[in-house]
């Protein structure tokens, strides 16, 4: 069962990276869209069992309500608050009704990655487990960890704010640290899982600091810049202790 909920997760988070990349707020119809290819994944991964249908129930029902409460409270912490709803509620279900159990086509798909293995003479320490708990941790660290930062950000008034108006924020800056970020999680949870070297942390740190060493100079930014890089550092040894318990 912990492989299924794995490959659910995966999925739910997959959708989550495609469709959740910008702060602005869903509603209900998007939350809904969202539910629905959330819902179809499900029912095709693991066919129409009665725990696939509660997981779809579930999944349908938290976006829904997830949408609608974005209008009149912080995003951020909404859209963290409706994945960890559906995976709590979920797992809370599983001794209750039995879990979910893989359909055919998930089956077959499995069958063929095998003799895809196989062909190329593969015989890899890592299981399937182990696979998915990596390809886990990656997805938290890109789209979940951003929401989470944005959250504490907007929290503790650290949005970085344009030069020419100091009173809105700096979209370009904003959107370019998103896509840093994620970069930056997956090149330190990636270089200490495969290398086991810690010391890359100090590198990749000074490297992002030597790019914007001028920018450094104003306080705003660099407690922004700081802030974001040890939370960064944070959630990447959180996904690397997880995938090693």
């Amino acid at each position: 069962m912990v492989t299924e909920y794995q490959v659910f997760l995966c999925s739910l988070l997959l959708v989550r990276l495609i469709y959740l990349r910008q702060d602005d707020v869903v509603g209900w119809k998007y939350a809904c869209a969202i539910g629905i290819v959330q819902s179809a994944l499900v029912l095709l991964a693991f066919g129409l069992g009665r725990f696939a249908w509660v997981t779809v129930a579930v999944v349908m029902g938290c976006n829904l309500l997830g949408g609608c409460c974005e209008t009149t409270r912080n995003l951020h912490w909404v859209r963290l608050g409706v994945l960890a709803g559906i995976a709590l509620i979920l797992a809370a279900l599983y001794p209750l009704l039995g879990g979910l159990s893989f359909s055919t086509v998930s089956l077959w798909f499995a069958s063929y990655l095998g003799e895809i293995a196989a062909a190329l003479e593969y015989s890899g320490p890592y299981r399937a487990d182990r696979v998915l708990s990596v390809l886990l941790a990656i997805l938290l660290l890109a789209n979940e960890s951003n929401i989470a930062m944005r959250g504490i950000f907007q929290f503790l008034d650290l949005v970085p704010r344009d030069s020419s108006t100091s009173h809105k924020p700096d979209i370009r800056e904003y959107n370019a640290g998103r896509v840093i970020g994620i970069l930056e999680r997956w090149l330190m949870f990636l270089v200490i899982l495969l290398a086991d070297d810690w010391n890359a942390l100090g590198f990749i740190i000074a490297a992002k600091g030597l790019v914007r060493f001028d920018k450094l100079r104003d306080p705003v930014f660099a407690e922004y810049m700081l802030t974001g890089t040890l939370m960064s550092v944070l959630f990447s040894v959180a996904a690397l202790l997880l995938v090693r318990l």
